[in-house]
């Protein structure tokens, strides 16, 4: 066989490996985070305070079918200082969410969400 041929057939082969093996965004677009800790505001201090809690998400893995993120539940920017008197500050969370790599629309009843629920995308740096 030709050598131009043979590499030519070995190119467009490699070139469907590459195509092929590419990940769904839904398990390559997180801000994973070993290192970074977050910071709270207490009422009256305009000094930030570490909380000595890692920020974003710490791990992401995937099956075919469902990705895994494991966060703390915090943000990467500053958070508080409440000013209606709550005294608490953000606390880790130690979550573990599942969510599908190819989601599709609920066409049955929908269920609306309950109190609590946190906005998953925003805490764990999802972009």
């Amino acid at each position: 066989m030709d050598k131009k041929l043979m590499l030519s057939i070995a190119l467009l082969f490699s070139s469907m490996v590459v195509c092929y093996s590419q990940l769904n965004p839904a398990i390559t677009s997180w801000l994973q985070n070993t290192t970074k800790t977050g910071y709270y505001y207490m009422k009256g201090n305009s000094t930030p305070i570490s909380h000595g809690v890692l920020v974003n998400c710490q791990l992401v893995r995937y099956s075919t079918n469902t990705v895994y993120v494991n966060a703390t539940g915090l943000p990467a920017y500053h958070v508080g200082p409440y000013l209606d008197g709550n005294p608490n500050q953000a606390g880790n969370q130690n979550a573990i969410c599942k969510l599908p790599v190819n989601p599709t629309v609920n066409t049955g009843t929908k269920t609306p969400t309950q109190g609590g629920n946190w906005d998953f995308h925003q805490w764990c740096g999802h972009v």
